[in-house]
């Protein structure tokens, strides 16, 4: 390896290290090339675009006679080619002595370059000299721009000097026209005419299809003429036939296109020959073709103007042609489409603002929305031709068209838009691949275009209106928990087991993860993260798209915690934003209007996204905290007035709210609490000022309001004084070292300012809340906060008891008692009905407007007509009407009572826990409020069909009847039964994250016999009583002869004996919900050392199914399936025990609670009730077991419940109902022992009104078990009528049926009830109407005829008889049907017609 120069070294050391390069041969010199550009590569023909001053005495351009310089690389690779040395490296002997000329010969630089200079040719050139003058020196030109500008205003733009060539000629600047010659173009010209007409002559004989290509270009011509003259010869030894056979040939061996293509060729090029005089050249250069081309282009037939669409005007530009297609788009549009005739189904059309537009609106053109071809007396453009635009290569229209889609989006998420089409317009818009275009939009280096797609993705992604609710609910109870939006689809992805075999598995391309979720293709695979930073960092974009741009990314972080945690390990993401728009020193020049650069001013969005990620996992907030130090910017921002900020007023206050959301965030996992001790002082001041707040800024105490918020954090304080004291009494300082040293006396200031303030809080309201209708977030903080330090209160050592007690009662008595009692509160109690969700009903739910991969809150605007108080009389009625928009929510207008009511219901908990006499005073008039009772009526009989029922803001009402019902607990309500009603439909509405409530309801409410006063002894005994007449007494023989005799009466009273048994088997069985349990109880109980995340799993999901209540026989029946039990195997005592439990309960509920169970699907229930046959071998045989399980037969063969059955209808967490059947039929027909209550259940599915394949799989495939279904007729509790209507048409049953009869498989003194149905169906099909005998015989007239010959051919004269003389069913008689004594007469001639086919019969007539 040749060593390089070193610094220090002197020319002696040079010119050793040159004498050793030279002597290695520069072999080992770097393989390193780069590629350049010729410089002096000419441009061909090319046209030069610049300013060329054209001289007609002047030859501009090179000469195409003079010989062209080579490059040297190519010269050398010639050289190789040949087998000589390339140039550059010329062959060096070793001999050389002359140390100049080795250098000479390598040397590569400026002498080797300088030394292979080729002087241009001038042979030819023409030089003109000079004219003499008569002056000494050389006039003044002068330019006279007026003229000049006069004469080419209709020309191409020139600079002045060519415009003066032009007018005042060569000569004028010293130019001999005598010596001129031809311009190089003309030359070209007049060559190129020559060498098109030389070979017009030659190719005049030549062949018009052979036109050389691939041949060498050296002979090319000849080669052609060659074969030319090959075929002419070929051709003219044959004969005519003989060439018509081999052109047939040819044309059956060739593709038919190809043909065409020859022919069409053929017809083009005599077109073109006859419009040029002759035969096309077939090697004509570019510069003939171009020429061409502009011969036909301006070759146009004149047209006379009466034949114009539109006269044309001299003064319009780039019309010099008169061009017919071009004036088509000047003519006056058509005028649009009347309302009448315009009809429906028309492609709807947009605005620019993404307004569609009607058909027949009259819009003038000068808007700008005519501009396309397809329907063009229509304004506005459709979705495709939107997206056309976006593509488009003009800069404004894709702006246009981006700004336009972002409006269109927006409409149509917001509900706006989905009376006025017929489909969603957000699933096909993603259909379409906006997501890719939106994408690409990013990747624009214009900035304009940028912004465009931001603002179209942000559009896509964000909802305000979902936003703006959850703020709403920021400072009710758990508002700071947020319920993740991640999709349904990928929820069950992440669910799955992966699969083992990787190499099979098929890998999700990019489009569908876009069509599952669109928020994981744009982090996962479309690199919008790494996008984003780099637009922020290097675009600096303006301050609409930076808090665009801000808000998608907390969209993002909504969807789940791994999203999150994406956005915060971004490289230089966060660094970024946290540095530009987090800062804690800025300067604002004018703070009077919005700010144009955001960069280095602190932004309430940036504030905001922060929260959100913090509120992904308690890690993530730590992270966050600690590296961006959060507590600094808290202090910054809050700890000084808002007109202090140096910020807009909008802003300023902004940027406050989101920092002390940002604070309650931190507090809730016991993070930034030392902002606390450094503001103590300023939340003092603030907390002394709230009264006076209160008293002249009630109206405007909004839920953005500074003291809501504030308020809101002080009570996670609250909590986080109380985490110490337990924390310090377990010893675990590991722990309180992520808490700052605060206890309960750091926080009992705060409770005498705000009990004071609340006290003028609820007395105003009382008073002149029907007059004001004042806004209740502000109270439902302050409300929140006592309840929480009352509660907690009572849990601290070191609290004055007496003190504390008196301080209740003088609360509860001077406050709370005339607030239960007056006007405002009962007004408020009224808005309960009118703005719950609970009490919406399904027609009124507007549709979806997003696709499951992009899921939402639901919040919509839906239109209403409101009514103009205006006293004009002269308003006409049409006026008077006006359209506006509502929420569809209406737990989320101004002034929705549950965030207060919650809130109250706490506070009266927390106190009537603390202070027992109190309960009297306060808690028994509001359990016991008729207004509330009736709302919770309403909601027990919606019976969980409103749509909203598992929206996130319905957890607000959810929270609502929870703590109602812990009130109940301590003192009854008028109707118990409606809070234990209330219960069972909460409980099948609550989700993820509430584990916590779903344990307590089960623990306290559900199975507590205070909630069911049907079940007291004294009911159930006047119900034994009235009900004497209507014989609910069910009388059974067991499969061992043993009588059973149950009664409804008696079955409840072991129910409601057995309640507290009961509710231990359902805990037990959710025991596998323990760790979310605990999870949930402490994001409940506000501890924020054991708070993981304030982000719930999913949203729209809840958390217990329909069907809770079977889930542990469920577990049972799994358990025996994965042991594989065999016969003989019986069931411990402790799934004896569960299945016993499930069946009280079920029963239970069947009887009290028929409208919660109506939820549950009749099909569902049978379903999970048949479980308890094949949960073990011998379970259905235990007494217990048996007795409800015929009550539940009871039940379901009411006739309302026998109509709702379908086995037809998918069943959760099985493949079909037939599958299940057949497990129990394999099960009866093993272990059943002819089991009365197990073959009842058997029948239900044989009911004429369901699939054959059921029927089928009784008397086809299992003929055995005919035997065993000993159930006599006075026992079957299904009406008989449901097996014998209608009648059976399915031929191959009708078959088995008879071929049961005649092998005596089915006898009428064992199996009485199948014997029955079989005579039935075959008698009334054998005597059905049939065709004449001289008819074409149909299918079922042939099956007719084939049981016919079966029927008269058996040797089973009993069963014969029964089933030709049978006439209808009659339980009272011995085999369940009456016969007829003699046939009616078209029966026997019936009957004659198939005995004289057959052969007689052995029965008689």
């Amino acid at each position: 390896m040749n060593q390089r120069p070193k610094p220090g070294e002197d020319e002696d050391d040079l010119l050793k290290l040159q004498q050793q390069f030279l002597d290695s041969g520069g072999s080992q010199r770097s393989s390193v090339s780069i590629k350049r550009p010729d410089k002096r590569k000419t441009l061909g023909l090319e046209q030069d675009s610049r300013d060329v001053v054209n001289m007609e005495g002047v030859q501009i351009g090179a000469d195409p006679e003079c010989p062209v310089k080579k490059l040297k690389f190519k010269e050398g690779q010639a050289c190789v080619s040949e087998g000589k040395a390339g140039v550059g490296r010329p062959v060096v002997e070793e001999t050389m002595e002359d140390l100049e000329l080795a250098m000479d010969g390598k040397d590569s630089s400026v002498a080797a370059v300088l030394t292979s200079i080729i002087e241009r040719d001038t042979r030819r050139e023409v030089c003109a000299a000079p004219r003499l003058g008569t002056q000494a020196f050389p006039s003044v030109k002068t330019i006279s721009i007026s003229a000049l500008q006069k004469e080419g205003k209709q020309r191409k733009k020139k600079s002045l000097f060519a415009q003066q060539v032009e007018v005042q000629g060569p000569e004028h600047f010293g130019v001999d026209c005598s010596l001129r010659r031809a311009p190089f173009r003309e030359v070209r010209k007049i060559t190129c005419e020559d060498d098109s007409s030389r070979e017009r002559k030659v190719g005049s004989s030549g062949s018009r299809i052979i036109d050389g290509t691939g041949l060498n270009l050296s002979n090319k011509r000849a080669e052609v003429e060659q074969i030319h003259q090959e075929n002419s010869e070929k051709l003219a030894s044959m004969s005519e036939q003989e060439i018509l056979e081999e052109q047939q040939k040819l044309l059956d061996m060739i593709d038919p296109k190809l043909v065409e293509f020859i022919r069409k060729k053929k017809t083009v090029r005599s077109s073109i020959d006859k419009d040029l005089g002759g035969p096309s050249s077939t090697s004509e250069s570019f510069s003939v073709v171009k020429e061409r081309k502009r011969i036909e282009k301006h070759s146009v037939d004149v047209v006379s103007e009466s034949d114009l669409p539109i006269k044309p005007s001299k003064t319009w530009v780039h019309m010099d042609t008169v061009e017919k297609e071009k004036l088509e788009w000047l003519r006056d549009l058509p005028p649009p489409p009347s309302a009448n005739s315009a009809g429906t189904g028309h492609p709807a059309r947009f605005d620019f603002e993404g307004n569609v537009l009607a058909v027949d609106v009259d819009i003038p053109v000068k808007m700008g929305l005519h501009h396309h071809g397809d329907e063009p007396e229509r304004a506005g453009y459709t979705l495709e031709e939107i997206f056309q635009l976006s593509r488009s290569s003009n800069l404004q229209q894709r702006c246009l068209a981006l700004h336009t889609l972002a409006k269109i989006i927006s409409k149509a998420k917001s509900g706006q838009l989905s009376d006025k089409v017929q489909s969603p317009i957000v699933p096909a818009i993603l259909d379409g691949g906006v997501l890719m275009l939106l994408r690409w939009g990013l990747d624009d280096t214009a900035a304009a275009v940028v912004a465009a797609a931001v603002d179209a993705l942000h559009a896509l992604l964000w909802n305000p209106l979902d936003e703006a609710g959850l703020e709403m609910m920021w400072s009710w109870y758990q508002g700071d928990v947020a319920s993740a939006l991640t999709p349904t689809a990928t929820l069950e992805k992440e669910g799955r087991p992966e699969e083992l075999d990787e190499e099979n598995q098929e890998e999700e391309t990019d489009a569908d993860v876009a069509r599952r979720d669109v928020v994981q293709a744009l982090v996962l695979r479309m690199d919008l993260l790494v996008r984003f930073r780099y637009i922020l960092d290097s675009m600096r974009p303006q301050a609409d798209t930076v808090i665009k741009m801000l808000q998608i990314l907390a969209r993002l972080a909504q969807h789940s915690a791994s999203v999150a945690y994406e956005i915060v390990k971004c490289p230089g993401l966060m660094d970024k934003i946290v540095k530009e728009f987090v800062p804690t020193s800025w300067s604002v020049k004018v703070v009077t209007g919005p700010i144009s650069d955001l960069y280095g001013v602190p932004v309430p969005a940036a504030v905001k996204l922060l929260r959100v990620l913090c509120q992904a996992g308690r890690n993530l907030a730590s992270g966050l905290v600690a590296k961006y130090s959060v507590k600094l910017f808290l202090l910054r921002f809050v700890s000084v007035e808002a007109s202090q900020l140096q910020l807009p007023e909008r802003e300023a206050a902004d940027l406050q709210i989101e920092s002390l959301a940002l604070w309650r965030t931190c507090a809730a996992y016991g993070l930034a609490t030392d902002v606390y001790f450094d503001m103590y002082s300023d939340v003092v001041r603030h907390v002394g000022q709230f009264e006076n707040h209160w008293s002249s800024l009630a109206p405007c105490l909004n839920h953005r309001g500074f003291d809501t918020h504030l308020v809101s954090v002080l009570e996670k304080v609250l909590y986080i004084a109380d985490q110490s004291r337990s924390k310090a009494r377990a010893n675990s300082p590991d722990r309180l070292a992520a808490v700052y040293e605060a206890d309960w006396s750091h926080v009992t200031s705060l409770a005498q300012p705000l009990l004071n303030c609340s006290k003028k809080i609820l007395s105003d309201i009382g008073t002149t809340y029907p007059q004001q209708k004042q806004e209740l977030y502000f109270p439902t903080s302050c409300i929140n906060f006592l309840a929480s330090f009352f509660g907690l209160e009572g849990q601290q050592s070191s609290r004055d008891e007496i003190s504390s007690l008196d301080r209740i009662e003088q609360f509860c008595s001077f406050c709370l008692e005339p607030f239960l009692d007056c006007y405002g509160f009962r007004l408020i109690v009224e808005y309960l009905c009118p703005f719950s969700n609970l009490l919406v009903t399904p027609a009124e739910k507007s549709e979806p407007t997003v696709p499951p991969s992009l899921p939402s809150h639901g919040v919509l605007l839906i239109p209403e007509m409101s009514v103009s108080t205006s006293a004009d009389p002269s308003t006409s009625a049409s006026s008077q009407h006006r359209e506006t928009s509502k929420l569809n929510m209406s737990i989320l207008s101004k002034h929705s009572p549950f965030g207060f009511l919650t809130a109250l219901f706490r506070l009266v908990l927390s106190l009537s826990k603390r202070h027992k006499q109190m309960i009297p005073k306060i808690l028994t008039p509001l359990v016991k409020n008729k207004d509330i009772l009736m709302y919770m009526r309403k909601t027990c009989t919606a019976s969980n069909s409103s749509p909203f029922c598992n929206s996130v803001f319905t957890r607000a009402e959810n929270l609502l009847q929870h703590t109602w019902l812990k009130c109940c607990v301590f003192v009854p309500c008028e109707d118990m039964s409606v809070a234990h009603r209330v219960s069972l439909n909460l409980l099948s509405r609550l989700g993820h994250g509430d584990e916590h409530l779903v344990h307590d309801l089960i623990t306290t409410v559900i199975f507590n016999q205070d909630f069911i006063c049907e079940g007291a002894a004294m009911t159930l005994t006047s119900d034994a009583m009235a009900n004497l007449s209507l014989n609910d007494n069910l009388h059974l023989k067991s499969a061992s002869q043993e009588e059973i005799t149950t009664s409804r009466s008696s079955l409840l009273q072991d129910v409601y004996n057995s309640l507290a048994k009961i509710r231990g088997h359902y805990l037990m069985a959710f025991g596998g919900m323990e760790k979310a349990v605990l999870q949930s109880r402490n994001l409940f109980m506000g501890k924020p050392l054991e708070t993981s995340s304030l982000l719930l799993k999913c949203a729209g999901e809840s958390l217990m199914p329909k069907d809770w209540i079977y889930l542990p026989l469920i577990h049972v029946y799994n358990k025996a399936a994965q042991s594989q039990s065999a016969s003989g195997v019986s069931a411990s005592r402790q799934s004896l025990e569960m299945v016993t439990s499930v069946l009280q309960w079920t029963y239970a509920l069947e009887v009290w609670r028929p409208v919660e169970m109506g939820q549950i699907s009749a099909t569902v229930r049978l379903s999970r009730v048949l479980c308890a046959f094949i949960a073990g071998n011998d379970l259905f045989l235990e007494k217990p077991v048996n007795r409800y399980l015929a009550g539940l037969l009871r039940e379901f063969s009411d006739q309302k419940v026998l109509d709702k059955l379908d086995f037809e209808e998918k069943i959760p967490g099985m493949t079909s109902f037939y599958d299940l059947y057949q497990e129990v039929l394999d099960h009866y027909e093993a272990v059943s022992f002819g089991d009365p209550v197990f073959g009842l259940f058997v029948l239900l599915p044989l009911q004429q009104r369901h699939s054959s394949m059921l029927r089928k799989a009784v008397w086809g495939e299992r003929r055995k078990m005919l035997r065993t279904l000993r159930i006599p007729l006075t026992e079957i509790l299904i009406p008989l009528q449901n097996f014998l209507q209608p009648e059976e048409t399915d031929y191959e049953l009708l078959y088995l049926q008879l071929s049961a009869l005649s092998s005596d498989a089915v006898q009428s003194r064992w199996s009485p009830m199948l014997y029955l149905i079989a005579v039935h169906h075959v008698n009334r099909f054998l005597f059905m109407a049939h065709g004449t005998t001289g008819e074409i015989q149909t299918e079922r007239e042939i099956a007719r005829e084939q049981i016919w010959k079966q029927v008269i051919v058996s040797n089973s004269k009993e069963q014969v008889k029964d089933v030709v003389f049978y006439k209808q069913f009659n339980i009272l008689q011995e085999r369940g049907m009456d016969l007829y004594e003699a046939l009616p007469p078209s029966r026997q001639a019936t009957y004659n017609l198939y005995t004289s086919k057959f052969g007689t019969s052995s029965v008689s007539s």
